[in-house]
């Protein structure tokens, strides 16, 4: 039976895309990226120790269809490249950017750091208020989401992850995009529709023919919090698409 897994983006937990997974018709197992959650204290550093990590945390016996959202998509598209097991890869905004033409590895370590470090709340209920403000889909789940993305220590929360982790997997990065050209099983992409930037669109034209591209109106860098129902319709018809692929439980995509 095949096994779908959602890799998410940097910073992410289960609960975003929590409303994504509920609204597909079939299950989904979250997994958490090294440096978060359960995997907190993992730390990854070259393509060897991230096709481990994969392998070790995945059930290899079965065909497998991977989710992922930005940095987990990158993530995606590189296990399938390298893992026989993954018949099919979708992606939520993400594996078409290639991150070298946005500015050098020592500038975007230094953004991550100063990022991770001023990110910090006076109480959790101001995390969730500023977080509701600025979504334009809310649920309790994304409310869910903020408190299990964040720690009190030193007298405010701040985010709960490794720093050193999160930095080891910004450098990994750069060491497996672009790698869609390099997929031999079908893929889809959702990117972003709403305010995408010039140099995103760019990037979106060089999409090799053999993506296939779905765009939903009026969505932003993460298009399974902001319109779940719809992202999981777009991806249930494309797994229909290839049934002789989708060994999923029957009737599950009817």
């Amino acid at each position: 039976m095949t096994k779908v897994y959602f890799l998410g983006g940097l910073g992410s937990n289960q609960y975003h895309s929590q409303d994504l997974l509920n609204a597909l018709s079939f299950p989904v197992i979250f997994l958490d990226l090294p440096g978060h959650g359960a995997t907190r204290n993992t730390i990854i550093k070259n393509k060897e120790d991230l096709i481990t990590w994969f392998s070790n945390s995945v059930n290899l016996e079965n065909p497998i269809i991977l989710i992922g959202h930005s940095f987990g998509a990158s993530l995606a598209t590189f296990l399938a490249s390298s893992i026989k097991n993954v018949q099919q890869v979708i992606l939520l905004d993400g594996a078409y950017i290639d991150i070298h033409q946005l500015g050098s590895l020592e500038d975007e370590l230094r953004e991550t750091s100063h990022f991770l470090e001023k990110t910090t709340y006076p109480t959790i209920e101001s995390a969730i208020q500023k977080e509701k403000e600025s979504s334009s889909f809310w649920s309790e789940n994304l409310e869910q989401a903020v408190k299990e993305s964040l720690v009190f220590k030193n007298g405010r929360y701040s985010l709960n992850l490794n720093t050193e982790a999160i930095r080891s997997l910004v450098i990994l990065h750069r060491q497996i995009v672009p790698t869609l050209q390099s997929l031999s099983c079908p893929c889809l992409l959702i990117p972003q529709t709403k305010d995408i930037p010039n140099w995103k669109k760019q990037m979106l034209e060089r999409v090799p023919d053999s993506v296939q591209i779905e765009l939903i109106p009026d969505c932003g860098h993460s298009p399974h919090t902001e319109k779940p129902e719809l992202v999981a319709q777009v991806i249930s018809t494309f797994l229909s698409s290839n049934p002789d692929l989708v060994q999923l439980a029957p009737h599950l995509l009817d």
